[in-house]
């Protein structure tokens, strides 16, 4: 009984230990166990080999116009001519019929083992790298010193875009591969600690596609020649040991290579947008820009050339987005003023960090369950909802002058969540931003729209403040609403002195707006204040000590001073600075059309105000 209850809890405890170890490997991207390197390693070549044939062929340009995305210049028709010459006629020997892809590989890769030196610090070599030529760039180490001696110096960076060179030379698929290499595991195989995290990059190497699938290839690993600076002299290190080293690292197995090599992400030109290859994201992406508006669709308003095959084209020239280097989105930019519409979904996109379509007509904005998103400029656009979840990294959202009326992100590591909406009669304009002091900053302002008017922000049914613009400091979730009421519908006369202008509403709706005449400036001021039509007369004289006018128009505002509104027919004009010289004795002067309007339909007891 006691036996079996032990093993019961043996088992219990396996499982347990088990599922830890599972979840810390795929969870915790840090790589000090052989385990852990075994399973990155293990998916990367995964990711490799589920690619499909197109996106392979953005692997066999032989002029390796992809690099131009980073630091390499890339190879001129001339400069490929002699590559290919190198690959023909020095390393295969003009003997390639009889070569499977395979055996061609191997050769470039041994030529490259045996007449590259390892130096650490070749952009000392003023030749390569003046006029800002790049001391990795193929062409530029095989007219050096190879030339003269037939040695070549490099780091990694060259031992690799020279055999992706080669490869490529021949229809081969090539790629790099950045990662890590401890290389004093060559010798020692000793785990490496918890130092070794993903955004590690310290060494480039090679994947090369024969026999259908991806393999591993590291011409640098298996090299033991070296340049030493302080002596001047090129050496042969290989080690005095009974292991061979020959072709240790090409094509090794998943075990060994990962006992010296962590594979972090696919290298050099890979994230250029045109490599665009998810379907996922692809579907999404054209799918906004096959949006028509105003006869037009989204992507012809971004370029005229737009075809929705090839993402080339979904993007200005010079744009400044980017791929992760595994075929998904990183950075996505669209310019401003283009007047992109419709609603913009990229939820899932698991790589995006960037976003920015600034002054557009972007309807809504789902970027749910983007883990990678930091930043996201989004303001003066038309957008009713924004929803950002599972975005531990946010630090922006640049979300101001938008009609909004529900806003949710998360923020912080914790995943805090700000939820940020409006109650019928307004919208609202968001700012979210961390500060440079770790601060969680949240702005916010309510608009109301005609006829209504802001009451307050609330968390629950607490009013916390009544000014329209607020910003906390806030690390903890939460949810605010802007609350809008509607304003009582009035019925009133507006007369502004200043700009010799009447606006009458009716029920909150302007009816009519004219120039008016008022009293003359300095002598016969028209009095400010809130009045009252007090009644109304047809055909009178109005008299004074001065003057006699017959009027067809009159509607008294004020018995103490006898001023009122009244149509002025001997007027020629209206408005501007009339009155400073041939004002009215006080009265409002209305054209006659505008005064008859007034007296059939502001009732007695509408409200007068003059300022």
């Amino acid at each position: 009984m006691f036996k079996k209850g032990f093993k019961y809890i043996f088992i219990v405890l396996f499982l347990m230990l088990s599922f830890l170890t599972i979840n810390q490997v795929s969870a915790d991207e840090t790589y000090g166990s052989l385990d852990a390197r075994i399973y990155k390693n293990q998916k990367m070549l995964d990711l490799s080999n589920k690619a499909t044939s197109l996106d392979r062929e953005r692997y066999t340009d032989k002029y390796l116009k992809d690099y131009a995305a980073t630091n390499y210049k890339g190879l001129t028709v001339e400069q490929q001519k002699k590559v290919q010459t190198l690959a023909d006629k020095t390393i295969l020997a003009n003997n390639k019929q009889n070569m499977t892809y395979k055996e061609r590989v191997l050769k470039f890769h041994d030529w490259i083992v045996e007449n590259f030196y390892y130096y650490q610090y070749p952009n000392k070599i003023s030749s390569l790298s003046a006029n800002g030529k790049n001391y990795d760039n193929p062409y530029y180490l095989l007219t050096y010193e190879y030339e003269t001696n037939g040695k070549i110096r490099a780091r990694s960076d060259g031992f690799a875009t020279m055999l992706v060179a080669l490869a490529r030379s021949q229809g081969i698929p090539a790629k790099t591969v950045g990662g890590y290499y401890y290389k004093d595991a060559r010798t020692n195989y000793i785990n490496w600690g918890s130092n070794v995290n993903s955004s590690t990059i310290n060494h480039i190497f090679v994947q090369v596609y024969v026999n259908g699938s991806w393999i591993v290839v590291d011409p640098m690993a298996d090299s033991y020649k070296e340049y030493n600076e302080t002596t001047n002299e090129y050496t042969n290190n290989v080690p005095t040991t009974n292991e061979s080293y020959n072709n240790k690292y090409f094509n090794p197995h998943i075990n060994d290579l990962s006992k010296t090599h962590v594979m972090l992400r696919y290298y050099s030109g890979s994230n250029n947008i045109r490599y665009l290859t998810n379907s996922y994201e692809k579907t999404k992406i054209t799918n906004f820009l096959n949006k028509v508006y105003n006869k037009k669709t989204n992507g012809k308003r971004i370029n005229s050339s737009y075809n929705k095959y090839y993402p080339s084209t979904w993007f200005t020239n010079g744009t400044s987005s980017t791929g992760d280097g595994m075929g998904k989105i990183s950075k996505l930019y669209w310019p401003s003023g283009k007047g992109l519409y419709g609603s913009l979904d990229l939820s899932g996109f698991s790589s995006l960090q960037k976003l920015s379509v600034y002054n557009n007509r972007i309807t809504s904005l789902n970027l749910s369950n983007c883990p990678s998103i930091n930043t996201v400029l989004v303001a003066y656009n038309k957008m009713s909802k924004i929803v950002i979840t599972g975005s531990k990294n946010l630090t922006l959202l640049s979300a101001q002058s938008n009609p909004t009326t529900y806003v949710r992100y998360d923020y912080s590591s914790a995943n805090k969540t700000a939820i940020i909406k409006s109650t019928t009669g307004g919208t609202i304009s968001v700012r979210y931003e961390k500060t440079a002091n770790g601060q969680n900053k949240h702005q916010m302002k309510a608009v109301a729209k005609t006829g209504y008017e802001f009451k307050g922000w609330y968390s629950g049914s607490k009013k916390i403040k009544s000014s329209s613009s607020i910003t906390v400091y806030n690390n903890q979730s939460f949810t605010y609403t802007a609350k809008f009421a509607k304003k009582p519908k009035k019925t009133y006369i507006l007369i502004s002195i200043k700009s010799q202008k009447l606006w009458y509403y009716k029920n909150g709706k302007l009816k009519l707006t004219t120039k008016v005449v008022t009293g003359q400036k300095g002598k016969h001021d028209t009095p400010k204040g809130t009045y009252k039509i007090r009644g109304k007369a047809r055909s009178v004289y109005l008299v004074g000590p001065d003057y006699r006018s017959y009027v067809n128009y009159w509607m008294l505002i004020d018995r103490r001073t006898q001023i009122g509104l009244h149509d002025a027919t001997w007027r020629g004009s209206f408005g501007g600075t009339i009155y400073k010289r041939y004002g009215s004795h006080g009265c409002i002067n209305l054209p006659y059309s505008k005064a008859k309007y007034i007296y059939k339909y502001a009732p007695v007891g509408t409200t007068v105000i003059i300022k």
